[in-house]
This record gives C-alpha cells, sequence and structure tokens, in this order.
C-alpha cells in the first residue's frame, strides 16, 4: 500500500514539474493568447468609446421605417452584439440630400466635430444625383445622354470632395461608400433605369478605389427577387424591414479585422 501510494506520489510530482516546466519555457499563456487573437478577425472592445457617423440621404434618416432608424441600426445592433459593448451613432442623415448639398452641411462645426471623433464613418449619396437626372432627362429627352454624363461626372467630382473634407477631420477613421439600390427590382420591362443605378454606382466606386481606408458597399442587387410590397413603405423607400436586409448587407462587408 505504502509502494502505490509512493508511486501515485511521484507521477503527481513529475507531472506537475511537466506543467510548470511548459508554462515556464513555452510560455504557454502568451501562446494561448495568440491561439484566441488569431482566432477571430473582429473589433476589439479597447475600451474607448466607439463613435458612428452616418451620412447622406434617406437611407441614413430611415424614410419610411416609423422608428426613424435607418440601415445604421441594423448595423449599431450587429456590432454591439459582437463587440459587447455600446456604440454610439451620430446620425446626420438628410432627406432628399445630394452630393452638392453635403458639401455644403460639411462645413458644420458640430459636423466636423462629430466626424473628427468617429472610428467609423457611413456615407451613402447619390441615389437623389440619380433621381434628379432622370427627371430632366423626361423633360429634355433629347439630351438625355448629354445630362446623364453631366450629372455623374458632378457626382464624383462632388464624392471626391466630401471624402476629402471628411478626411481633413479625420485620417484614421474607416469610411464605408454604402452604393444606390435598385428600386425598380420588381419591375418586368427591364427599364433603362435599371442599368443606370450599376452606372452610377460604378462611378462611385472609381472614387472610392483612389482613397484610402475607404471602401465601397454595393447593395444595388438587395432587394432582387424579393416581394416589394413586404421590404418597401412607398415606390422608393424601404420599410423596417427593408433597412434591416440593407443593414445586414452592410455589416457583412465590414472589414473587422
Amino acid at each position: 500500500m505504502k509502494k502505490n501510494t509512493l508511486i501515485i506520489a511521484s507521477c503527481l510530482i513529475v507531472l506537475i514539474t511537466g506543467i510548470l516546466f511548459s508554462i515556464t519555457r513555452l510560455n504557454l499563456p502568451s501562446v494561448l493568447s495568440s491561439m484566441t487573437h488569431y482566432g477571430k478577425s473582429e473589433i476589439k472592445n479597447d475600451g474607448k468609446e466607439f463613435n458612428i457617423v452616418a451620412l447622406g440621404d434617406s437611407l441614413s434618416y430611415g424614410a419610411g421605417n416609423s422608428g426613424n432608424s435607418g440601415y445604421v441600426g441594423k448595423v449599431e445592433e450587429r456590432l454591439e452584439n459582437h463587440m459587447k459593448s455600446e456604440i454610439t451613432v451620430k446620425d446626420y442623415g438628410v432627406p432628399d440630400d445630394t452630393s452638392a448639398l453635403l458639401l455644403k452641411r460639411l462645413k458644420n462645426e458640430q459636423l466636423k466635430s462629430s466626424i473628427g471623433s468617429a472610428r467609423m464613418i457611413f456615407l451613402n449619396i447619390g441615389m437623389n444625383d440619380y433621381l434628379n437626372s432622370l427627371l430632366l432627362t423626361k423633360t429634355h429627352p433629347d439630351r438625355k445622354k448629354e445630362i446623364i454624363v453631366k450629372a455623374q461626372q458632378n457626382y464624383q467630382n462632388n464624392l471626391k470632395t466630401a471624402i476629402k473634407e471628411m478626411r481633413k477631420e479625420n485620417p484614421k477613421a474607416k469610411i464605408y461608400l454604402v452604393g444606390i439600390y435598385n428600386p425598380f427590382t420588381n419591375r418586368k420591362d427591364h427599364l433603362p433605369e435599371s442599368s443606370l443605378v450599376q452606372q452610377w454606382n460604378k462611378k462611385a466606386q472609381v472614387i472610392t478605389a483612389e482613397q484610402k481606408n475607404t471602401r465601397f458597399i454595393n447593395v444595388e442587387g438587395v432587394f432582387s427577387g424579393k416581394n416589394k410590397k413586404a421590404y418597401f413603405a412607398d415606390e422608393l423607400h424601404p420599410n423596417k424591414k427593408g433597412y434591416a436586409l440593407i443593414g445586414e448587407e452592410v455589416y457583412k462587408r465590414l472589414e473587422l479585422s
């Protein structure tokens, strides 16, 4: 009996010594920490305030949603769940906003201050530029191509200037430009307006590709195959369910590493 006890005790001493050796020489805590770090590709809660600024038109504002929460509300919800921390969203969305009007608003001191403290900036602008150009072609059908080309050029110039102005206030924040979606998704007559959505998004992609830490998120087909009545509050604006769909698509495209 004593012999068995001595053997068991000796084995335990050897086992404990081996564990201590591994912890000390192999720096096991560091190894485990590295495994945890590289096993995740998410933004870590570093204890600092996490501010998000949303800029743009009715898509940011949430027109069509009774809660006045655009797609950013869903992005905020998903980020908070992953970070296990509260996020502050400052929403500067304005219905009917255009890229030209955005440039004027970027001179506002309160807005500039919010941009300066943001970790992420979401921008959706271009839908009203696009729609205004369509209206103009209806009254001047003989100048349709000229009108569209000029409108797209103005949009690109305004977008480039807007990003430049935001970078003056905050050179480090990630900027996400959310493209325009196709509001004619259920039309069967293949409206040329639908193909123009792709053109406008390509113009936006050209600009974001030239900028550092700036990414374009394409949502033009998010409603493809969906029942429009189930996802839209009117002919143009999504409802709560529609905004959630856009928000999910935007969240999936975030660079969270």
